[in-house]
């Protein structure tokens, strides 16, 4: 299974949450890449490389006006391939996915800053096949729109010994291989915001990341209860492996 690793440090939360208000005021989330982000620099600011990548555009060019996350943003001595604000709204999750389009030698870091304990990442191993998730024989054909209702319980029943369950503490800065199987599930009433950088490996990164990742995250258990429910609007789809760029 894949290490997810964190900084023993927290960043400031107010002053990212306050930032992200002044970005979203530029660039809504539903006007950002995939619905769901918004991508802070300009063009100039990211390698030419990713310049058009789907990640980024369209660019909001706010990170200009977001003087903490700029600071982060050009404290890491290297290219950046993207810099950006995910959304992932209440009671809802990703379809599992790797994120190999992001391209070769590109470590992807993640700080989430609205969540709670009702969020949590998914990490599949090569035992995960789609169709143990049908545990009531739909074939996972979903409501009227496709989505698929889950609660803990169910995931417990279909990804015992496929899947490690981690929750990612507000704050910390979080990094695990994204080349591997992964979604992030947030069963929350409320969003749940996340600032995602990727930065292209070099000498100098590969010292921070041994200097400043110091702390390993546990799994945690699923714990099989009815309590927390989520809809998986992705999963009748299987896993999505991603090519472009590996």
């Amino acid at each position: 299974m894949s290490v997810v690793l964190r900084t023993p440090y927290v960043y400031d939360l107010r002053r990212l949450a306050d930032e992200a208000g002044i970005a979203r005021g530029i660039l809504d989330f539903s006007q950002g890449p995939y619905g769901n982000g918004v991508s802070l620099p300009s063009a100039d600011q990211i390698i030419e490389s990713h310049r058009e990548h789907r990640n980024n555009v369209p660019f909001s060019g706010a990170l200009e006006r977001c003087p903490y996350m700029k600071e982060m943003f050009d404290s890491f001595q290297t290219g950046k391939a993207a810099f950006r604000l995910l959304r992932r709204g209440p009671k809802a999750a990703y379809a599992f996915h790797d994120d190999r389009d992001k391209g070769p030698r590109v470590a992807r870091f993640q700080i989430p800053f609205v969540t709670s304990d009702r969020a949590f990442l998914l990490i599949a191993n090569d035992r995960l096949d789609i169709r143990r998730f049908d545990t009531d024989g739909s074939g996972l054909a979903g409501d009227a729109n496709g989505d698929v209702w889950f609660d803990m319980a169910r995931l417990h029943r279909a990804g015992e010994g496929a899947i490690e369950l981690y929750r990612l503490e507000a704050g910390y800065l979080h990094y695990f291989d994204t080349n591997d199987v992964h979604t992030l599930v947030n069963a929350a009433d409320d969003e749940r915001i996340t600032l995602s950088l990727d930065v292209i490996l070099n000498d100098w990164l590969t010292a921070w990341m041994a200097s400043n990742l110091t702390e390993r995250v546990p799994a945690s258990p699923i714990v099989s209860s009815s309590a927390i429910t989520w809809k998986w609007n992705a999963l009748g789809h299987g896993i999505i492996r991603n090519t472009q760029g590996a």
